[in-house]
């Protein structure tokens, strides 16, 4: 299948403490990702590409060392660790205005929202619900000069809406409605599920998305 490209959120567009971003994940963890934050180019520098230093050219990864690094190189590179997620963002707010968004889009989230999130996920997993078919909430507020990140459970979505987030044709609904109407096929593995979703022409990503969120 092609690869979808999709639009990065950044949330640097949450401004102060009032901003807030409601979205639901589309996995139910996210993708870790090391770089290293440039303070002097205001930039990400990625995992494999290479900064200059006195101690040389350095390639970054999680081993770099950048405890060998003079004073003000140290104060200039920081270790920043991300975990990315496709998710589809309902709405946010600024600090300004309420911004309506409704699309699949691309987040960086720090590690420390990644946790808040994971955490909500197993609250929700322990009421007998899918934690994908919940909204999130997350804000973020500066505390003795860091930055936190707060997340916040949203509201359980509705079949109707979770066909719209996840852009199901025809076929597709009917299919799943066909197979919930048969208690066979509701007894059957997840595993037994995509393959009937595969010899009913779904590719096998697809079905294996589908399995997940409306069995």
């Amino acid at each position: 299948m092609e690869q979808e490209k999709l639009n990065w959120f950044k949330l640097s567009e949450l401004k102060n403490e009032t901003a807030k971003m409601v979205f639901m994940p589309f996995e139910l963890e996210g993708k870790e990702r090391f770089q290293i934050w440039d303070n002097n180019g205001k930039k990400f520098i990625k995992e494999d590409e290479k900064i200059q230093t006195s101690a040389g050219e350095l390639e970054v990864n999680k081993f770099i060392a950048l405890k060998k690094l003079t004073t003000d190189e140290q104060a200039r590179f920081r270790r920043s660790l991300q975990f990315l997620r496709k998710a589809y963002v309902f709405r946010y707010n600024d600090g300004t205005e309420e911004i309506l968004t409704d699309n699949s889009m691309m987040l960086g989230i720090p590690k420390t929202a990644e946790i808040g999130l994971l955490g909500v996920m197993e609250t929700v997993k322990t009421m007998k619900k899918n934690p994908l078919h919940f909204s999130y909430m997350i804000s973020r507020v500066i505390q003795d000069g860091f930055m936190k990140y707060f997340i916040h459970l949203g509201e359980e979505q509705p079949i109707d809406m979770l066909e719209k987030i996840y852009d199901l044709n025809d076929k597709e609904k009917a299919l799943i409605k066909s197979m919930k109407e048969k208690e066979d096929v509701i007894n059957e593995s997840s595993e037994n599920k995509i393959k009937i979703m595969v010899s009913n022409d779904i590719h096998e990503y697809r079905a294996q998305i589908l399995v997940s969120i409306f069995f």
